[in-house]
């Protein structure tokens, strides 16, 4: 899971996975996963205060989606 997260990040994920991505997405784990990939990333770029409120509301988002 987490190569799969990276690898979205990273803009490396065809079309064709999508969509199964974007289901493993909705758990617990995976958003964590995704929290801390951002969080990494901003903290290397001097950004550390934006991802996490961002994070948190896309994690929202797809908890509600079908």
């Amino acid at each position: 899971m987490n190569e799969r997260i990276s690898r979205l990040m990273d803009g490396d994920v065809d079309a064709a996975e999508m969509d199964g991505l974007l289901v493993t997405l909705k758990s617990d784990a995976a958003m964590a996963t995704w929290s801390c990939y951002h969080t990494i990333g901003d903290a290397l770029r001097g950004e550390t205060a934006v991802t996490r409120s961002v994070a948190a509301a896309v994690a929202r988002q797809l908890a509600h989606e079908p």
